[in-house]
C-alpha cells in the first residue's frame, strides 16, 4: 500500500504506484473523468512508416531547433486540404520531439478548463492538437461565455507556466480565430499544405 499526501487530502494506492519528477518523454492523451478530473494516458508513440517527399524533416528539424533555442512557447500552424500531409509532419515532429526528450500530449478532445490543465505542466513539452477545426475551433460559447478558442488564447500567448511547443493541424483556416491566424507572438511558424 502506498500513501500520497496531495495538500491536506490522503489517498491509498496499491503497491504498483511510481512517481516522476517530470514527464518521460513519451506520448499521452489527454483525458478527463467527471469524478477525478484531467488525466494522461499513454498513447502508443507517433512515427511516419510511410515515405516522406519533399522538405518535412528539414522543417521539422527547424522547428525542433528554434523551440529548443527560444524562451517561450513557440506555436505551428499546419493547414491544407485532407491528406496532403499536415497529421503526417505533426507525427514525424512528435516522433522527433520524443527522441529529443520532449514528452507528446495529443489533444484530440476539447474540455472545458483544459487551458488551465495544460497550464499547470511546468515542463517543455509538445502539445499537438490534430484537426483544431473539428477539436476545438467548432465548439461555441454559450451566453456570457467565451469560445474554447478564447479561452487557449493566454495558453497560446506565452503566459502559461512552462514552456511549450504547440502544433495544430486545420483543414478550414478560416474556422481558425483571427487572434491566432497571423499572430507571430502565438503561433509562430504557419505552414500550409
Amino acid at each position: 500500500m502506498k500513501t500520497i499526501k496531495i495538500g491536506s487530502r490522503y489517498e491509498i494506492y496499491d503497491d504498483n504506484i511510481e512517481t516522476f519528477d517530470e514527464l518521460p518523454a513519451k506520448t499521452y492523451s489527454i483525458r478527463f473523468a467527471n469524478m477525478s478530473g484531467f488525466f494522461l494516458e499513454e498513447h502508443s508513440d507517433l512515427g511516419v512508416r510511410e515515405k516522406v517527399y519533399g522538405p518535412h524533416t528539414q522543417k521539422a528539424e527547424k522547428v525542433l531547433r528554434s523551440f529548443s533555442l527560444m524562451d517561450r512557447n513557440l506555436g505551428v500552424i499546419l493547414s491544407g486540404d485532407k491528406g496532403i500531409g499536415k497529421s503526417m509532419f505533426g507525427r514525424m515532429l512528435s516522433e522527433m520531439a520524443v527522441a529529443s526528450g520532449y514528452p507528446v500530449l495529443i489533444v484530440d478532445t476539447y474540455y472545458p478548463g483544459i487551458s488551465s490543465y495544460l497550464d499547470s505542466i511546468q515542463q517543455e513539452v509538445v502539445v499537438f492538437f490534430d484537426e483544431f477545426d473539428k477539436t476545438v475551433a467548432a465548439i461555441k460559447g454559450g451566453d456570457n461565455a467565451a469560445d474554447a478558442q478564447a479561452n487557449l488564447l493566454g495558453l497560446f500567448d506565452g503566459l502559461s507556466m512552462g514552456k511549450k511547443l504547440f502544433v495544430i493541424t486545420c483543414n478550414d483556416i478560416s474556422r481558425l480565430s483571427d487572434y491566432l491566424v497571423n499572430r507571430p507572438g502565438r503561433l509562430h511558424y504557419h505552414f500550409r499544405f
